[in-house]
């Protein structure tokens, strides 16, 4: 059987935003969570966000989402999750 994983309380995940917060989460990556938040479901394509926010197509979203998550997971210490390659890309 697998070990349990563990992602954290509401709590940790309050202080892991709020650390980002303080350390200047750009104004188009707060954007960005409000566009997602706000679609419908809460679902949206990086294609959808990236054309509501005037980039030139999903990669910016995908950036932009890639770094906002590196900093909440290192603010959680999460493992890093292994690349395609197979090594362990750090936060």
């Amino acid at each position: 059987m697998a070990a349990k994983e563990s992602f954290g309380t509401v709590d940790d995940y309050v202080k892991a935003f709020e650390n980002a917060r303080r350390k200047k989460i750009h104004p188009n990556t707060i954007a960005l969570l409000r566009l997602h938040f706000k679609a419908p479901y809460h679902t949206a394509t990086h294609e959808q966000l990236a054309k509501k926010i005037g980039y030139a197509d999903y990669r910016g979203v995908n950036g932009a989402n890639g770094r906002l998550g590196s900093q909440i997971g290192k603010a959680l210490r999460m493992p890093a999750a292994p690349n395609p390659e197979g090594a362990r890309k750090p936060f």
